[in-house]
């Protein structure tokens, strides 16, 4: 294999999102690898632009924050997601807070990211980190405003700042994180129903398949015991027809060793049906006890 094509199968294992053998938690994995993914290209794509018209401090933080996605890519590929998703997360807000600061404050372009981050987040995290998470975003919002009130903070448009500023930035930011919820639980229960539907399913078809094979065996059953019945009945045909000079009780043993044999074989299958069946219902019997 050429060096190129190392390094291309390489990159797409890395960006593959890896698979474990629950399917919700490989689920979570692959939408965390991607959001990872996608923060990941936005971070680096945002400091290079910012790079690109002079502002340095914000593209310096930005080339930060690609520590967060690549943090949760790095926890995804070892099976720890919560601390993967939170992980990232947390650093990225903190970027966010740290170029709030530096450029405009809360009147700073960069506040609308707050919202997507925590729609992500309520996809992302359970409902305990996602409670955490939102309310290290609303303190992290209050507190770059009491920075401006104060004078901690000071900005060309600090000026701007109030009181009320509290609660104008802190209603939409609830509206969203309760809404953000609410539907992140809505399709929780949906994939939740849909896989029970799903399990119920396959356990249907198992049913149908096991009593397929339960009719196609009394199928064979019913065809020896008929195969029999037709041997005794050329019995009697022959028996019925044969000419006097025909040694009767020769043809009688001869005929018998016919029935003997198909006999046989139709009480060996019935002992061996019925012998299946007592095991499956000790078998059921056990399952219950249990």
């Amino acid at each position: 294999m050429s060096p190129h094509s190392r390094l291309f199968a390489r990159l797409r294992r890395w960006i593959t999102p890896p698979s474990f053998d629950d399917e919700e938690q490989s689920r979570v994995a692959g939408l965390l690898y991607l959001t990872s993914l996608a923060l990941l290209a936005v971070a680096i794509l945002t400091a290079v632009g910012s790079a690109m018209v002079g502002h340095l401090a914000t593209a310096q933080a930005l080339a930060v924050g690609a520590l967060g996605p690549l943090a949760a890519l790095w926890l995804t590929r070892r099976g720890r997601l919560r601390a993967a998703g939170f992980t990232g997360f947390a650093i990225f807000l903190g970027v966010l807070d740290y170029i709030l600061y530096i450029g405009d404050g809360i009147h700073d372009e960069a506040i609308i990211a707050y919202p997507a981050l925590i729609v992500l987040a309520s996809l992302l995290l359970d409902r305990r980190l996602f409670a955490v998470y939102a309310a290290l975003v609303v303190l992290s919002l209050q507190g770059i405003i009491l920075g401006e009130l104060t004078g901690l903070i000071v900005t060309p448009l600090s000026q701007f700042a109030s009181p009320s500023s509290l609660i104008y930035v802190s209603i939409p930011l609830l509206v969203t994180i309760v809404g953000a919820r609410f539907l992140a639980d809505r399709i929780a229960r949906n994939i939740a129903t849909a896989r029970s539907a799903q399990s119920a399913l396959q356990e249907s078809n198992r049913e149908l398949r096991h009593e397929i094979v339960e009719r196609a065996r009394a199928e064979r059953e019913v065809e020896r015991q008929t195969e029999g019945l037709l041997a005794v009945n050329a019995l009697a045909v022959r028996c019925a027809t044969a000419p006097v000079q025909v040694d009767l009780w020769e043809l009688i043993a001869e005929e018998l060793k016919t029935i003997t044999g198909a006999l046989a074989v139709t009480i060996t299958g019935a002992a061996v049906s019925a012998n299946r069946k007592a095991s499956r219902s000790a078998g059921y019997a056990g399952s219950s006890g249990t």
